[in-house]
């Protein structure tokens, strides 16, 4: 109860600063005093962290594309609780695409016709990270790392999550990058809940929020 009290206050003080600093930089720049010099050049720091354009930040998607609309309650709420966690420059957003009806099929069918449904609800162009029990390992340091790139490369990310037979391999081999969220193997319904929190702490991180302790 104590520890989570004071996460509750260190979280609670960083967002005051965090806005503190949005309002007194919105002023500066109303008044022309941030993020340009004498012949009204961007900074340094300002340009690398936003576009190139005074003030501005560069924006990402997350985008969850998962097969499953009915999860279980718990499992609902868990995401939501973390999805409504992310700034207005990087939202998190779930694209549930429904499970093939089991039947007499073969699990490969079942992967088949789900990949089919994942495919066409992925973006054109975005930046695909297939979730894979053999896939790349990060800590949460490195995946914050990966978020920074991923910020600068200037593509929406999508999170590809298959059914709970798998992702067939046909959408496996469409991946930019993979990665593993566990060495265990879990219910279905826990991974976009690891996944949805996994990213709120890597961008915590990325932005000196209490939110992460090593």
């Amino acid at each position: 109860r104590q520890d989570a009290d004071e996460e509750g206050d260190a979280e609670r003080a960083w967002r005051d600063a965090h806005r503190r600093r949005q309002v007194g930089g919105s002023q500066e720049r109303a008044g022309g005093k941030e993020g340009a010099g004498e012949n009204g050049d961007c900074e340094v720091s300002v340009c690398q962290e936003g576009t190139g354009k005074e003030g501005t930040r560069p924006q990402m998607k997350l985008l969850v594309v998962a097969v499953g609309q009915r999860q279980p309650a718990w499992a609902q709420t868990a995401y939501a609780e973390f999805e409504k966690r992310f700034p207005p420059e990087m939202r998190l957003e779930l694209h549930a695409v429904k499970a093939e009806t089991r039947g007499q099929k073969t699990a490969a069918q079942l992967m088949a016709a789900e990949a089919t449904r994942l495919q066409a609800a992925l973006p054109r162009g975005v930046r695909r990270v297939v979730l894979d029990e053999h896939g790349a390992r990060a800590t949460t340091v490195q995946l914050a790392d990966r978020m920074r790139a991923w910020l600068h490369d200037g593509r929406d990310v999508a999170f590809v999550i298959g059914g709970p037979d798998g992702l067939d391999a046909s959408l496996k081999t469409t991946a930019d990058e993979t990665l593993r969220l566990s060495e265990l193997t879990l219910p279905h319904a826990f991974v976009r809940v690891l996944l949805a929190e996994a990213l709120y702490r890597a961008w915590t991180v990325t932005v000196n929020h209490p939110y992460h302790r090593e």
